[in-house]
């Protein structure tokens, strides 16, 4: 759980009047979810309780569900983004992503899907920093951009065709052989891919009242080339 208070007042040497935030919770799953905000929701009102304080919370938005990544389209994805000459990051701080929340994982519920994420040479700035604003503009985002379009693309064919994954090119992205469903491919660049699915859920609440309160859900450039033929 975390949270930030949004408003407290007007002047240091007075009481305010009212106060809000807006607070996150999170869980593993929905069922966890279900079970952990009551409890947030208990202590925000013996706040407002042993302040003599009205307390109002307010949804900001559906819960967001753990996500439930399709195996067989992860695999297409890491074969196609390997033959696009993309790196994935080992285990670390790069993959810590994965733990996320998204309304992604309410769709994964319903339909096959995938969230992987793309690196643009960012490291050791991450997303919600300053620093990693200025690494969205450029050739190494717009590359990023161009390989997400076209390796989402091809795995979308493959998973609509029930094609297996390129083995050869998943287990060694610089053997010569050319790949024969590929009619053009890239040299290998720099960049990191992580592969990862959301899992954690949330509920995002803007809280209003005469003391902070709220519940739970965190939020999760553009080139325009000419993307590679497939066959």
């Amino acid at each position: 759980m975390h949270g930030v208070v949004t408003h407290a007042g007007d002047a240091p040497n007075a009481v305010p009047e009212r106060a809000t935030g807006r607070w996150y919770v999170r869980a593993e799953t929905l069922a966890e979810l279900a079970a952990l905000e009551p409890r947030v929701t208990r202590a925000f009102e013996a706040g407002a309780l042993a302040t003599g304080c009205e307390l109002r919370i307010e949804p900001e938005s559906k819960p967001y569900a753990e996500f439930r990544a399709d195996e067989t389209a992860l695999g297409h994805y890491r074969a196609n983004a390997l033959a696009l000459g993309r790196e994935f990051a080992p285990p670390g701080r790069a993959a810590r992503m994965n733990r996320a929340s998204t309304d992604m994982g309410n769709v994964s519920q319903v339909v096959p899907a995938i969230h992987p994420y793309i690196g643009i040479g960012s490291l050791p700035a991450t997303n919600h920093q300053r620093e990693f604003a200025a690494h969205c503009v450029g050739g190494a985002a717009e590359r990023a951009l161009l390989d997400r379009a076209v390796a989402l693309a091809w795995t979308g064919v493959d998973r609509a065709l029930d094609r297996a994954p390129i083995p050869d090119r998943a287990k060694d992205p610089d053997d010569p052989t050319p790949d024969p469903r590929r009619t053009a491919r890239r040299p290998p660049r720099t960049g990191r891919n992580t592969t990862c699915s959301a899992r954690s859920t949330s509920r995002r609440t803007p809280t209003t009242a005469r003391t902070p309160s709220g519940r739970s859900t965190t939020s999760p450039s553009p080139g325009r080339p000419s993307p590679p033929a497939r066959t």
